[in-house]
């Protein structure tokens, strides 16, 4: 795995790539990376609608379970934590 492209005192852009079969391997490297930087939040781009990403978005929703929190009834919206 290449290191992220762009690093950044407050971010760290990682391009996951547009094809599946790549995106989908190193989807949880890429996450692991993220967390050993010490990451406060992670901001992922929606996968394609499309059925074939269907294991990608819930590899992604499962990973994100245990972080996702209800937008506040203040109608600012919600980060992830």
């Amino acid at each position: 795995m290449r290191p992220p492209l762009r690093a950044h005192r407050n971010a760290t852009w990682i391009n996951a790539g547009k094809k599946l079969e790549t995106y989908a391997h190193n989807l949880y490297a890429h996450l692991r990376t993220l967390d050993k930087i010490g990451a406060s939040r992670i901001l992922v781009q929606q996968a394609p609608a499309d059925d074939r990403w269907e294991a990608v978005r819930d590899r992604l929703t499962r990973a994100a379970a245990s972080s996702i929190t209800a937008p506040p009834e203040d109608g600012t919206g919600g980060v992830l934590p």
